[in-house]
């Protein structure tokens, strides 16, 4: 894959601002150790050859996190619907990298597979594509259902996500935007209502299905119609080069059949900013439909995934606990910001001292919630003390950072 003149980006809606949300919780890395439980059973349904399967995910969670209302991201792999695995190198590495950030993760295993030597593939892959759409939202109700239940798993049930990509965009698109009553047309029309409806009986059909958003890497969808300004937030990442499912419109092709048309990013983002919907796209010049396979492109294209998410998780909960001043990331290379909750705001004073105990920054009169402190890169490498001395009364709070190269 080339990586020359790699980044080309277009962002086509205004960021949520940053004091809305509990960016800082989930921006950077802040757990060095996860923890995974696999194959976890969510729910049970027919697959494509008409024999019972049962359905499982593994769900990653930080280790020592305290948290009892993460947010959760639901992450779907791709194939077409009739290749793929939950345990695929890449899904792995995206459901670390997510839960090292503090999220909780669900990669969601569900029924693939087709008759690819049908006459009519076009119908076959469809009805692959229903199955694993109401395979994730069985996922989705299966979390629901475990918060009223003692809520094991420490979620949120308001911030639930789906990152799905290639077909596993697809499904979360679908399963975001598409709801009973939407207009059916062509393909969908043939085959929707013979599967009784969106949301399927693979799993416990008393609790909804509702997400907050979706991220959607090299996704598409069948109808743009079903894309309205109340369905939530989307983000739209693609390789410009994609030539599986092209960011624009074109018919998806498996083994030299063209299978069903679908609407890529750039139609996808145009329809939901018509409709008022807040949505934001990336597009990646040079990049493939494979671009979250490759190191260089994972790398270019996966920190706007991070981002988009930590911007629209609400964790007012976490908010109203931080009682003691902290900071991130740690360890810090360039730049650290610091926060102070509300008791503290009163104009204090922050110092840091490296490991000799040389003054080595000082901040007087702090009044804002955040302080960001920039240009770190001179200073070597090793342990700080910064120190906050609360001018009310006289309290000192001391934390220790480590500067890295």
């Amino acid at each position: 894959m080339k990586s020359g003149n790699l980044l080309y980006i277009l962002l086509l809606f205004p960021f949520l601002i940053k004091g809305q949300t509990c960016y800082e919780h989930f921006a950077n890395e802040r757990f060095s150790e996860i923890n995974v439980r696999e194959n976890l059973v969510y729910g049970e349904n027919s697959n494509y050859l008409g024999f019972s399967q049962s359905l499982y995910l593994d769900f990653y969670s930080p280790t020592n996190d305290g948290s009892l209302k993460r947010p959760l991201v639901l992450l779907v792999h791709g194939g077409f619907f009739v290749f793929g695995d939950k345990q695929d190198d890449y899904v792995i590495r995206i459901a670390e990298d997510l839960a090292r950030r503090g999220y909780a993760v669900a990669a969601v295993g569900y029924r693939v597979g087709a008759n690819l030597i049908s006459p009519t593939l076009d119908v076959e892959i469809a009805s692959a594509a229903i199955r694993g759409i109401h395979d994730l939202k069985a996922a989705i109700r299966y979390f629901k259902k475990s918060v009223e239940e003692d809520n094991p798993y420490g979620l949120d049930p308001d911030q639930f996500f789906v990152l799905g990509y290639s077909a596993g965009g697809v499904a979360g698109l679908t399963s975001q935007f598409y709801s009973d009553g939407d207009e059916l047309s062509g393909i969908a029309a043939q085959v929707f209502p013979s599967f009784g409806g969106i949301e399927g009986n693979s799993g416990n059909p008393n609790y909804d299905s509702k997400i907050k958003g979706t991220v959607s890497l090299s996704g598409g969808i069948l109808d743009t119609l079903w894309m309205d300004a109340r369905d939530g937030p989307t983000l739209f990442v693609h390789g410009v080069a994609d030539d599986v499912i092209s960011a624009n419109y074109d018919t998806v092709n498996l083994l030299g059949s063209d299978l069903l048309p679908l609407h890529g990013s750039i139609q996808m983002q145009a329809r939901t900013r018509r409709q008022g919907n807040e949505s934001e796209l990336v597009l990646l010049g040079n990049a493939d439909h494979y671009w979250p396979l490759e190191d260089v492109t994972y790398d270019a294209g996966m920190p706007f995934v991070f981002d988009w998410l930590a911007r629209h998780v609400d964790c007012q909960e976490l908010r109203s606990k931080d009682n003691e001043l902290y900071f991130f990331p740690n360890p810090v290379t360039n730049q650290i910001t610091i926060h102070f909750p509300e008791a503290m705001q009163r104009g204090g004073t922050v110092e840091i001292y490296d490991v000799a105990g040389r003054l080595r920054l000082r901040e007087a009169n702090v009044s804002d919630p955040y302080l960001e402190i920039n240009d770190l890169l001179p200073w070597p490498r090793g342990t700080y003390n910064l120190v906050y001395y609360h001018p009310d009364d006289k309290t000192i709070y001391s934390s220790l950072f480590i500067k890295q190269e």
